[in-house]
């Protein structure tokens, strides 16, 4: 098991988030794909959401960005930052899924 520590305000700007994506390594992305549903966040029924889900956008050459709902920043405004920059993700030809 792996684990991801957020140690600075998360950016709200979609090309700084783009600054701030990851590698993931192809049995992870493998992994995603296999297990978990992929979203749209303009149909998603955001009234599911709590502090325990996060949400991932994949690139199909295995970059990733993560959305954890347990960060203000991704909870405030009706989830404002995680809709917008998932947005941005799917226009840049990524898949967002629900990944907990």
């Amino acid at each position: 098991m792996s684990t991801t520590c957020i140690q600075c305000e998360l950016p709200f700007n979609v090309r700084d988030m783009m600054a701030d994506k990851m590698n993931i390594r192809k049995e992870t992305v493998q992994k995603v794909k296999d297990e978990c549903v992929a979203i749209s966040p303009e149909t998603f029924n955001w009234s599911l959401v709590d502090r325990n889900t996060w949400f991932m956008c994949l690139s199909d050459v295995g970059e990733g960005y993560y959305f954890p709902m347990g960060e203000s920043e991704n909870s405030e405004n009706d989830y404002q930052r995680a809709k917008e920059g998932m947005k941005y993700f799917i226009s840049q030809g990524w898949i967002a899924y629900k990944i907990q």
